[in-house]
């Protein structure tokens, strides 16, 4: 019935001969009366910077514990980690994803997404449920299976029947949008599903950015929505692999692919993402109501459009090197939302690259936007984990991780998105502490049609740098009674941290004019500064000119150069 509602029930996906050409059949398709629309299908490809993964020697993988430790965590990490790290989790590779907490061996210390803090709030909850919209994940990975979502009316079933009546036969852990039928293992889709939700404290491998902390109920589950299978062909459906995640409980859907040229999108993929946001987690006692879309961004190293990053209803993510710069490959553009660690490879070698699992137990090294854009679903996990309840919707997701976001260091000029991910302050709670009232507004420059202010960005006591800044102007004098009613009241973004000097140049001013201006400050949670220490100030007159009486002779050669 939800299908017929969003009219995806009038897509059919036409299978032909080889030897036909699909842009001509499509041609005699669409003569069709009954047809509205009739196109090939575009191809898609993974989005990994078109490296293969670095797989960490077999001779270092096999630290597995036969059992839990029952002594003090922190101690026992210490036996397997080359440094000591701030996290009580035995993970043995832990200390080499410098993506969660780098201390500088390896690029720039903090150059992460500050993971370790955010583990001590939130570590993910098994009722989350991740759709994996990529290769096949390795089900049976040491690491991930007991993070596997289970279709448990599938699990219990007769094999071969679609037991829950779905649509999809023996679809356990997801189903194979490529082939049909069974999941099958892909290094692509099992880094990607690592990433978002490996199991943590578990004295195996690597940690997940939402993988709990080994006890019972926590980490995300993962759904295994395969479009690239490594038997070969281009992408399976993507459309329906979308869809099936809605339908089957996801609430976050996880993306690392793209079109192979920009400017290229389908309307039905489009369709079905607009489906998952709508529909996903629409069920009793779902922690979100409604689904998040998050898309990698692409590897071109270019400002162009690549979809499905580049739809308005993706939260699409550009990638950040171990310097916290962006890395070569990524690709950029006004219409990115966030960036977050995937990886360079070309200026560190592996290690350079993001550590995650592989299947057959394995684990690597891949590098690419693919590999930055599960950090963000990670954290999003966590976040519907900590906030996520009655009422929580897709767009408060969506505003806590982008404004809880870290400022650029380089100039992004808007082509990276607002900022680079922060899972600490993401989780962080609202203390309704406002910044502190900026008290040295004052003017720096002043001519006859403009006026240039300058002020010191302000301190939060709550750690929180004032996120945007209101500044009214008036001919009138400001008060603070009357400050909010001001018709010239301006907000824009604050790029800077507290401490910083800051300033403002004011044009189109007329001449010889008395001006008023008064500033506040305002954190994520718009809790707003008292008012500024109030400025006025008035224009000088037009410069004149007049010719000078004095006289002066010139001399020029002109038979030397």
């Amino acid at each position: 019935a939800k299908h017929r509602e969003y009219g995806l029930d009038l897509w059919y996906e036409i299978e032909y001969d080889a030897d036909t050409n699909p842009s001509e059949l499509a041609d005699v398709y669409s003569l069709l009366n009954e047809v509205e629309l009739a196109k090939p299908v575009y191809k898609k490809i993974r989005i990994d910077g078109n490296f293969k993964p670095e797989f960490l020697p077999a001779d270092s993988l096999k630290l597995k514990l036969k059992s839990r430790p029952t002594s003090s965590l922190s101690s026992t990490s210490k036996n397997f980690s080359a440094k000591a790290t701030d996290s009580d989790f035995d993970d043995p590779y832990l200390d080499q994803q410098w993506h969660y907490d780098n201390d500088g061996t390896l690029g720039v210390a903090g150059a992460d997404i500050d993971l370790f803090k955010a583990w001590t709030k939130e570590t993910g909850k098994s009722d989350i449920i991740v759709s994996i919209v990529d290769g096949g994940i390795d089900t049976d990975h040491e690491d991930l299976a007991d993070h596997m979502w289970v279709n448990e009316a599938e699990m219990n079933g007769e094999p071969g029947v679609d037991d829950d009546n779905n649509g999809y036969i023996d679809d356990i852990h997801g189903y194979n949008f490529k082939f049909g039928g069974e999941i099958t293992d892909h290094d692509h889709g099992t880094h990607v599903a690592g990433t978002v939700g490996a199991i943590n404290n578990n004295g195996i491998g690597v940690a997940g950015v939402a993988g709990g902390d080994g006890t019972e109920g926590t980490g995300v589950k993962l759904m295994s929505c395969q479009v690239f299978d490594k038997r070969g062909g281009s992408g399976g459906n993507f459309a329906s692999a979308i869809v099936y995640g809605a339908d089957n409980g996801a609430i976050i859907s996880q993306n690392s692919w793209g079109y192979n040229q920009p400017g290229y999108y389908e309307p039905e993929v489009l369709e079905a993402i607009r489906y998952f946001i709508a529909e996903a987690g629409q069920y009793d006692g779902s922690p979100m109501k409604g689904g998040i879309f998050i898309a990698a961004a692409g590897n071109t190293g270019r400002i162009e459009d690549h979809y499905p990053a580049a739809f308005d209803e993706s939260l699409a993510v550009a990638s950040l090197g171990p310097a916290r710069t962006p890395a070569p490959y990524s690709t950029h553009g006004d219409w990115v939302d966030i960036s977050a660690p995937g990886g360079d490879q070309s200026y560190y070698t592996k290690e350079g690259g993001v550590l995650s699992t592989l299947p057959d137990d394995g684990y690597g090294f891949m590098q690419g936007t693919s590999m930055a854009c599960p950090h963000v679903s990670g954290v999003a996990a966590l976040v519907i984990s900590k906030f996520g309840g009655e009422g929580f919707t897709p767009a408060a997701l969506r505003s806590i991780l982008i404004n809880s976001t870290e400022r650029f260091s380089f100039e992004a000029d808007e082509k990276y998105g607002v900022g680079s991910l922060n899972a600490a302050n993401a989780l962080a709670e609202d203390e309704v502490i406002a910044p502190d009232t900026i008290d040295d507004l004052a003017v720096a420059e002043i001519f006859h049609d403009r006026i240039t202010i300058e002020w010191t960005v302000p301190e939060d006591e709550d750690n929180f740098q004032p996120s945007h800044f209101y500044l009214a102007m008036s001919e009138r004098e400001i008060t603070a009674s009357n400050f909010d009613s001001q018709q010239l009241l301006f907000a824009f973004n604050n790029p800077y941290e507290a401490g910083t000097e800051v300033s403002v140049s004011i044009g189109a001013l007329k001449k010889q004019t008395e001006y008023w201006f008064a500033l506040k400050s305002a954190d994520r949670y718009e809790n707003v500064s008292p008012i500024s220490n109030i400025l006025n100030a008035t224009t000088t007159d037009v410069p004149s000119f007049k010719e000078s009486g004095r006289e002066f002779e010139v001399i020029i050669d002109v038979t030397e150069n």
